[in-house]
């Protein structure tokens, strides 16, 4: 069953399976271990999860840049990404879906 998230205007994130708030660290380790997430915005009802978790990876790629931060995500090669944009690039909506990343 996929975790609904209501994004608040005021960044904040609701879980709507345990009916609390989360952090955006929170959310990192839901998305971790659950997988099926989906972000939607409390005022639009619009999926944001694409964007949400493009700032889950910023914020976590972040905190490892600071010593010892707690819930930081392990450095990886920048070649990462540039896989990452280049096969999104690739990617047209009639012919390949983004489960072709995997």
């Amino acid at each position: 069953m996929q975790l609904r998230i209501v994004k608040y205007e005021n960044r904040k994130f609701y879980n709507t399976e345990t009916a609390r708030y989360v952090s955006m660290l929170d959310l990192s380790e839901l998305v971790a271990e659950r997988g099926d997430v989906v972000v939607v915005s409390d005022r639009t009802g619009e999926d944001v999860t694409l964007l949400t978790l493009c700032h889950v990876l910023y914020a976590g790629l972040k905190a490892g840049a600071a010593q010892g931060s707690e819930g930081a995500f392990k450095p990886f090669s920048p070649s990462v990404l540039i896989r990452l944009i280049q096969k999104t690039r690739d990617l047209s909506s009639d012919s390949t879906s983004s489960e072709d990343l995997q």
